[in-house]
Order: C-alpha cells, then structure tokens, then sequence
C-alpha cells in the first residue's frame, strides 16, 4: 500500500478499497473504480459482491452511503453470506 500513500498524498487506503484493489491484477497497475466491469476482477464473484455489498449497505445507510469512505459493515457483510449460504451459492 506505499504507492497509495505515495499517490494519494499520504492518504490511509480505505479498508473496502484495499479488499477490492487485492482482486484485481498487479498492485502497481490497479486503480479502483466503482464503475468497473467484472472482468477488472481476477474473479468473477468479485464483482457480484461488490454489487450486493454496495447495494444492501444504501438500503441501510441511504442512497448517498459512499462504501470506499467507510469501514467495512460486519453486519452487512454477514447478512449478505447467511443469504449466499442459504441459497447455496457460497
């Protein structure tokens, strides 16, 4: 993470930011976008998690709810597994 503090003015990386930026390809070519396709992931869940992530945390915290600026939601991120797990598709 030194060439995000480098490139971002010294600027902590955000937790969600750095979990992205671990899925996609080598650290000192990635960047993240919220807009990017799932082929920018070295995972194709990757993406879908993201979506489902962003999408449950706006319905608790509202729509303006900007996940790269917050820590992770244990909650959220749990709620989001017992539903994956209970349809099968861990």
């Amino acid at each position: 993470m030194a060439r995000w503090f480098q490139a971002h003015g010294g600027a902590k990386c955000p937790e969600f930011v750095r979990w992205a930026l671990a899925h996609k390809g080598k650290a000192s070519e990635v960047t993240y976008n919220p807009d990017d396709p799932p082929s920018a992931y070295n995972n194709p869940s990757v993406y879908t998690r993201i979506n489902a992530y962003t999408e449950a945390g706006r319905q608790i915290h509202g729509p303006e709810w900007d996940l790269s600026a917050r820590p992770l939601d244990g909650e959220i991120i749990m709620r989001l597994e017992e539903e994956r797990s209970m349809a099968g598709t861990i």
